[in-house]
């Protein structure tokens, strides 16, 4: 799900989704209903209620209000179904290819490691912070350290700064991001 500005919409369902759920729509009663192939089915209604991220925030630049509502949680409990994917026999011998990095481990340093050489004369852009709620604050805190304790961070030697958010997961947990 992405945080936009609907104006006076509560929600935006895009074809792929309406395609792939195929849900019965009640236009009188404002419902909209999703059949589950266990033979459930959740309605989701016109007023569709929220649960605040602990307490909700506000983007003073855009006026938008951050918060999971009941879409978010089903399509949390939807990603949270769907198997693991299976390795196909044939490609079993490379198997370490497709594993996930253990994490606090980094490649070796080569001579083309990533770097941004400003130009004489550069004059920094004014970038201001955003807004982060208490939980964000101390995950930003947390990612930070764990980061710099591992090697993957160094404290910053530029005069330009770039604003620092997160994005939530599917799984609840939070992406933090970087405003280039």
């Amino acid at each position: 799900f992405h945080v936009i500005n609907c104006g006076t919409e509560n929600v935006i369902l895009g074809l792929p989704w309406l395609q792939e759920n195929n849900p019965v729509v009640d236009w009188r009663m404002g419902t909209l209903s999703i059949d589950e192939k266990t033979d459930r089915s959740k309605e989701l209604r016109r007023n569709i209620s929220s649960v605040a991220i602990e307490e909700p925030t506000i983007n003073p630049n855009n006026s938008l209000l951050r918060k999971i509502t009941t879409a978010t949680e089903l399509a949390q409990e939807e990603h949270k179904k769907k198997p693991k994917a299976v390795l196909p026999e044939e490609y079993k011998d490379f198997a370490s290819v497709f594993e996930k990095p253990s994490d606090g481990v980094l490649p070796p340093s080569r001579p083309y490691d990533h770097a941004i050489n400003l130009v004489e004369n550069f004059i920094p852009k004014v970038a201001k912070a955003y807004p982060l709620s208490p939980s964000e604050r101390e995950s930003a805190e947390k990612f930070i350290k764990e980061n710099l304790r591992e090697g993957k961070i160094c404290p910053s030697k530029s005069p330009q700064a770039a604003p620092f958010f997160f994005v939530g997961k599917k799984d609840g947990s939070l992406r933090p991001c970087q405003d280039y």
